[in-house]
């Protein structure tokens, strides 16, 4: 975060399942986007936050912002404690950067894939089965099978294992279980949602950990071996 301001896509990561110049436009922003807008949001995820425009460490951030930040992160962290693989629960705290861009980078390459889709057909928004099929290629990112061994050295990495990532992410995103019709209350579309970067239209930011379905009912994806669907 102290180096250079700047985003920097290897060459390599522009193929599937990422990206592919004969994919659906769709397919492209759930895909590339999203890792697009993941590390972006590392800019003000728990780390990069602490760093302003100049690169410097600072306390930029006013009181109130501050403690909303800390108190919606917060959220995250205790939603990723919740999940659990290979017979072990997963650290809220040491995946918390990753989890973030995660959600930041799924939000903000929807809203602009639904931009670009208006700017280039009139100001006609995409249709379901395109917003659907975003989601999709999402989750196609993380989708793999590993062993049981492998499942259990995730565990000390900073990104959350692949299932959480995809179900972790879309369960708390309200335009996903808006296109798939997820009942109000489901697993995929709990009552209360983790939302860092807000939509006041669309999301209800749990107000307090207590009482929050958040991270109460993981079991339906809490444990997995085939990972990554949505």
């Amino acid at each position: 975060y102290n180096g250079v301001n700047g985003l920097f896509i290897p060459a390599g990561i522009m193929q599937e399942p990422f990206f592919n110049e004969t994919y659906r436009p769709e397919r492209n922003w759930g895909g590339i986007g999203c890792i697009m807008g993941h590390e972006t949001t590392h800019g003000f995820d728990n780390t990069g936050a602490k760093y302003d425009e100049e690169r410097e460490r600072r306390e930029w951030w006013s009181e109130g912002s501050l403690e909303a930040f800390k108190k919606r992160t917060r959220c995250i962290g205790d939603l990723y404690s919740g999940f659990r693989i290979a017979h072990e629960g997963i650290s809220g705290n040491l995946t918390l950067g990753e989890n973030i861009a995660d959600f930041g980078g799924v939000k903000i390459s929807h809203r602009a894939y639904v931009r670009w889709h208006k700017d280039h057909h009139n100001g006609t928004p995409p249709s379901d089965d395109s917003l659907r099929l975003f989601f999709i290629s999402y989750g196609q990112l993380w989708c793999d099978k590993e062993r049981y061994r492998t499942q259990k050295l995730s565990l000390s990495d900073e990104h959350s294992p692949s299932p959480f990532r995809v179900n972790g992410v879309v369960s708390q995103n309200q335009d996903f279980a808006t296109m798939f019709r997820c009942p109000s209350g489901a697993p995929m579309n709990p009552q209360y949602k983790c939302v860092l970067w807000d939509d006041p239209e669309k999301e209800t930011l749990a107000a307090a950990h207590e009482g929050s379905q958040r991270a109460e009912d993981p079991g339906s994806f809490g444990e997995s071996t085939v990972h990554g669907a949505v």
